[in-house]
This record gives C-alpha cells, structure tokens and sequence, in this order.
C-alpha cells in the first residue's frame, strides 16, 4: 500500500505531570507511520481521567493505515464514538454523578492534505511562514461569551469559568465532533497541546520557541517554559513537522 503522505513527515511528543496534579490525566499518541497524531485531557475522579484519556489513545492506535483521506477520517470517527459510548455507560454503572471523559485532539495526514478532529480545549496550531495560527477554537464556556460578545479575548484569559468545557468524549450519548480539512505545505509544524501548556503561554511566546529550538526538543522545551510560567495542570505537547515531499513506496 502506498504510505498515505505526499511528504516527508517527523514528530516528537513529551508529557508532564507538573508540579501540582497527583497523577498525569494526560495522554498522546504518536502515529507518523500512518499519519495520525493525538492528544488527550482526561477528567473525573480518582483514576477516571486517566482511564478516559488512555482509553482514547489505546484505541486509536489499533488503527491500521487507511485507503484514503476520507475512511482515515471515517474511521477517527468511528473509533471515537466507540469510546464515547464506553466511557458513557462506564459512568452509567458507577453512578448518577459519576464522569468519565476527556478532550481529544486528532491531527491525520494524508496525500497533501491534513485533516483534525477535535471535542473540548486540547488545541491545534500550525506555525507556517513565521506564523503560529489556531486551528481549532475551543469547546469551552468561555469561548461560547467571547463568540457572543460577553468577554474578550483578554478578559477570557483569567476567567473563573476557563475550566469549564461544553464538549468532550464520553460526557453526552452522543460525541460531537468538529473538524478542519486544509492542504499541507512543506515545512509546516503543527503544535497538539493540552491546556496546562495553552493556559500558561502566549502565541508569541510559544512560536518563539518554536523557531530557537532544535525540532526533537521542541515539546520538553515548551513544557519547561510552561512549568516556568506556573502551569498548575499536567503539561502534554506533540510537535509534527512536514518535510519534502516524498516518492510514494508501493509494497
């Protein structure tokens, strides 16, 4: 099968439990064998986040490489949903109250396209030509009043109501998804993130440090800065860097 990216692709990833949390809730996948990266915010109590965002990842990466752009996405989809409905009626037993969810993240890469998934606030950027641009917006109370004209953006970056989030796997019967499809050029970097590291960085800072550091350093390098910067949260990045364009290999 032909290998699905037109281009030359490497990622590195890193994760942190930082300086506060008991226990990283965090969890990320790195594909680049098929194109498919990932990262994950658990949620819940005692291990319930954790088993959320590993649950994400863990099913994920039984994927197998797709045919096409569209069954690759289909597939994302699917597989998603699975864990949605999991993780549903896992809570279900254990209770009225119970949670037991995580954001999600997903970038796929195929032909000279890329494709991202997403529920909650775990973020894409894409640094391309010297800029660092936001890819998804945010499934978050506080984006929905910036969208409404109630906050603005720098009245949103404090706000008591940041952690509260309107979207995610495993919290609603059904998981709502939104996605962004664009072309890939060479040497773009796209930046997976958590929320400890968005939280606690500008887009100046972070795209700074994109530029002034070697490629497989970049994720320790961001989360180091966000620890600096008083993160309280779990710290999780995944970098992914599109190179030349590539022979297609036929086996």
């Amino acid at each position: 099968m032909a290998r699905m990216t037109d281009f030359a692709v490497a990622s590195a990833a890193a994760t942190d439990v930082g300086s506060v949390r008991k226990r990283n809730e965090d969890a990320y996948l790195e594909r680049s064998d098929i194109g498919l990266w990932v990262v994950a915010d658990g949620m819940g109590g005692h291990d319930d986040g954790q088993l959320a965002s590993n649950a994400i990842v863990q099913t994920l990466d039984a994927l197998a490489e797709p045919a096409d752009g569209t069954s690759f996405i289909g597939e994302v989809r699917t597989r998603l949903a699975e864990v949605n409905a999991q993780l549903v009626a896992t809570a279900a037993a254990k209770g009225s109250a119970a949670v037991i969810g995580s954001t999600v993240v997903a970038l796929m890469t195929f032909g000279r396209f890329f494709a991202c998934l997403w529920a909650g606030d775990s973020r894409l950027y894409r640094f391309r030509r010297g800029q660092l641009d936001l890819i998804t917006r945010d499934h978050s109370q506080v984006q929905d009043m910036v969208d409404a004209g109630l906050l603005t953006p720098d009245q949103a970056e404090n706000h008591p109501l940041g952690n509260v989030i309107t979207r995610a796997v495993g919290v609603a019967p059904t998981l709502e998804l939104d996605k962004v499809s664009d072309p890939l050029e060479q040497d773009d970097v796209f930046l997976l993130c958590s929320d400890g590291l968005s939280k606690a960085m500008g887009d100046t800072t972070v795209a700074g440090l994109l530029v002034e550091t070697p490629f497989q350093e970049v994720p320790r390098r961001l989360i180091d800065a966000a620890l600096a910067a008083g993160s309280k949260d779990n710290v999780t990045v995944v970098v992914v860097r599109i190179g030349p364009e590539k022979t297609a290999v036929v086996g």
